[in-house]
């Protein structure tokens, strides 16, 4: 039996409805009905960036990089900060960077030591010159086993856009490895972070009427937990 606070119960019965009505117009050749219209819609975030933040381990140092893969200089604001697991993040600190095209350029450098003891994201971010965000990424040095997870308390609700299906995920605290689940159809993304407080709009293609019967989300914490009741 499903327990009232479960996330799928929040989804709207009235998608159920329009997911019949949209596969009987299809077998039958009609227009598909369009799903109605929300403003709080944003697009799916691009999963494949072509200016993004990356690091890598050279001796004692963690070195912090920014790959431009465009065929354009690229001029902007590298931005990070560590984050606790169970707090918000610290102050950020901003760099002006460029990047020629094609090219990957060494912005910061970190002691290995330093960070590895420490149990904290750390988040990158990168701004272009008009302050807009064209990327962000969270980065862990320490075993993902010794991070400080609580249960992100993930709520899941349904949004129809221009006849789309689409799932907004929400996270009360920091969800490492957001997964969701869904026997009926395909998310166009899966897989990422989410903050204390934030929230993701990810399309889901191909469902079929029944799709909340089966629809969740899980996350590193759920892993974590369920291994360690299995040893209690």
């Amino acid at each position: 039996m499903r327990q009232k606070n479960n996330p799928v119960l929040q989804v709207e019965t009235a998608l159920s409805a329009w997911l019949q009505e949209t596969a009987e117009a299809r077998r039958c050749g009609r227009p598909v009905p369009a799903g109605p219209e929300d403003d709080c819609c944003a697009p799916v975030r691009a999963t494949a960036a072509r200016i993004f933040p990356s690091c890598f381990t050279e001796q004692k140092q963690i070195v912090l990089c920014l790959t431009n893969d465009t065929d354009q200089p690229f001029r902007g604001i590298f931005s990070y900060a560590l984050a606790p697991t169970d707090g918000a993040p610290g102050a950020a600190i901003r760099e002006e960077v460029f990047v020629p095209a094609q090219q990957t350029t060494q912005i910061l450098f970190f002691d290995r030591s330093e960070l590895r003891a420490r149990r904290d994201l750390l988040l990158l971010r990168v701004y272009d010159e008009t302050g807009g965000c064209l990327c962000e990424t969270r980065t862990v040095f320490c075993d993902e086993k010794a991070l400080r997870l609580s249960d992100p308390e993930l709520t899941l609700s349904p949004v129809l856009r221009a006849g789309r299906l689409f799932i907004r995920v929400h996270a009360a605290k920091y969800a490492r490895r957001v997964r969701l689940h869904c026997s009926s159809g395909v998310f166009a993304e899966n897989g990422f972070d989410l903050s204390a407080g934030e929230e993701r709009t990810v399309e889901l293609r191909g469902a079929g009427p029944a799709f909340t019967e089966t629809l969740s989300a899980t996350s590193l914490f759920d892993a974590l937990h369920r291994k360690k009741s299995d040893h209690t």
